[in-house]
């Protein structure tokens, strides 16, 4: 089970604390909307799947880990703090009922992290940021292309979903990304799939199928 879990949970704890103009006060779905720049229920719900996917993989790897009891001990708490704070049954409840002393548990996250050399390589920041920019650029650009309506209206809610877990990818990793990407797919060639085969001289087609080796190259990096 790969260990970059742990480097998430590090980076979600971080971004609690450094959020502006939210504390522990707040809610989580406050701190989501805000991560993703978005108030879409599909989007939300996503990056809190992907949360807890997460936590899930970290709590496994610390149980299954040589720590020490006592380690194991403030980091699992850690763990199922945010389990429940990130819960969509306790998603609009202030965070501070959950997680008691966020310092601490950075600093546990951080320590571990560390020692296992455990991080976000810079080059897969570089690609998804660019990735990120160019899916920006072809939604300013949609509506010049030679599609259906139908399709042009999937296509923009799929691309705004992948753009919102793309800027939050050292959070939550690159899988949420890659798995909304091949759902647009097959969205996109239900809605034409007439327009999907003919995609050799579609430059709408050929684009959106250049991202998947985009992501594969990211999740490489990964």
């Amino acid at each position: 089970m790969a260990s970059d879990s742990l480097a998430y949970v590090l980076s979600l704890l971080r971004r609690l604390k450094s959020t502006p103009d939210l504390h522990l006060g707040h809610s989580a779905i406050q701190f989501v909307q805000k991560w993703t720049e978005s108030h879409d229920s599909l989007v939300n719900a996503k990056f809190i799947i992907a949360v807890q996917e997460n936590l899930l993989a970290a709590n496994q790897i610390i149980l299954n880990s040589g720590l020490s009891d006592e380690a194991k001990a403030g980091l699992i708490e850690t763990v199922t703090s945010l389990r429940a704070a990130f819960s969509f049954e306790q998603i609009t409840t202030h965070l501070n009922g959950n997680i008691k002393s966020l310092d601490s548990a950075l600093t546990n996250f951080a320590i571990i992290t560390s020692a296992l050399q455990v991080d976000f390589p810079q080059d897969a920041i570089d690609q998804i940021s660019t990735l990120a920019a160019d899916l920006h650029d072809f939604l300013a650009k949609l509506d010049d292309y030679a599609v259906t309506d139908a399709v042009k209206l999937t296509a923009r809610r799929h691309i705004l979903l992948l753009i919102a877990l793309l800027n939050n990818a050292q959070a939550i990793g690159i899988e949420a990304a890659m798995s909304s990407y091949y759902d647009m797919i097959l969205s996109l060639r239900k809605e034409s799939s007439q327009d999907f085969k003919a995609s050799e001289n579609n430059v709408f087609w050929n684009k959106v199928k250049e991202w998947g080796a985009r992501f594969e190259s990211i999740y490489g990096m990964i």
